[in-house]
């Protein structure tokens, strides 16, 4: 009996420590995971800028409309970009607050709502797309209510944010996981059907360019960015990994997802040339050398001297 007391004693005393030495791994974890990610946040920001201000600055491109829809989600994707490790930050710092719950959960609310409008933009991207390419005669409806489309997808996220803050008020949770779980069970079911019908149907069309197909390309890599964090979190619940192992692949697939911004940047410089001319224009600090689609090119004279207003 002695003998089994102090086998008991031993493992509990094992347990303790392993409880002890994974809460320790966990909290400096989570300090790297909070720090690399407010790093890589910016750094997507900063990519985000580059595309919006392209798009903003070249009349050509903003003559495409699936570019507006790029525009718009650059824009929200870097509010969701700022809003996330500040979240992250916020719960890490500040959980010891009084209102650190109400606080927290409103807060969380604005990065989920940013979350579901990138997916919602991304969807509507597809849709264009592949009414472009399929369907002209519909397709010239989306291009004639654009604005309003575009304007009750934002209405609708408003509402969504609406009642997901009216449930933190009220101390009902969990409003916000449902809505992101249903939002992104639904978009990987859609881009699978999409990516199998445009497999079967894509030999028909007699023109196929890769610039054609851009969208679909930006819309892949988007939905293949976050496969890779899903699985990681599914094969933590279903298999027995070492804890750090776990951790270690869970941040490592978040940080490739959400560097989604970067890997438009690279492929919208290397498949579509206007793209990749204004980017080097914008990059090299000459963003007004391609005068063509402006206006006639301006020389201000300066006591007789030519002044080059080729640069930013």
């Amino acid at each position: 009996m002695n003998i089994s007391l102090a086998n008991s004693t031993f493992n509990e005393s094992d347990l303790e420590q392993e409880f002890v030495f994974n809460r320790g791994v966990e909290e400096l974890a989570s300090r790297i995971f909070l720090e690399l990610f407010t790093i890589l946040s910016f750094i997507c920001i900063a990519f985000n800028i580059i595309i919006s201000f392209v798009i903003l600055r070249y009349r050509r491109l903003r003559e495409e409309k699936s570019n507006i829809i790029l525009l718009h989600w650059a824009i929200i994707n870097s509010l969701f970009m700022l809003s996330t490790p500040t979240n992250y930050r916020f719960m890490h710092d500040f959980s010891d607050a009084i209102d650190y719950l109400s606080v927290y959960c409103i807060v969380e609310q604005f990065e989920h709502t940013f979350l579901l409008a990138d997916i919602l933009l991304i969807t509507f991207l597809v849709i264009y797309w592949y009414l472009r390419l399929y369907y002209p005669s519909k397709f010239q409806n989306i291009v004639k209510y654009f604005v309003i489309y575009i304007g009750c997808l934002y209405v609708l996220c408003v509402i969504i944010l609406a009642l997901e803050i009216h449930s933190c008020n009220n101390n009902i949770f969990g409003l916000a996981q449902i809505t992101l779980f249903l939002s992104y069970l639904l978009f990987f079911l859609f881009m699978v059907i999409m990516n199998i019908i445009h497999a079967v149907r894509k030999k028909s069309l007699p023109h196929n360019s890769n610039k054609r197909n851009l969208p679909f390309v930006l819309s892949n890599t988007f939905f293949v960015c976050y496969i890779p964090i899903v699985v990681s979190l599914f094969l933590g619940l279903l298999i027995e990994f070492n804890y750090i192992v776990l951790l270690a692949t869970i941040y490592t697939t978040f940080f490739i997802s959400i560097m989604t911004p970067v890997y438009f940047f690279m492929i919208l410089y290397k498949y579509d040339d206007d793209f990749h001319t204004f980017f080097r224009h914008v990059l090299t600090c000459k963003c007004r050398q391609y005068q063509e689609e402006f206006q006639e090119h301006q020389v201000i004279y300066n006591n007789d001297v030519n002044v080059d207003e080729n640069k930013c």
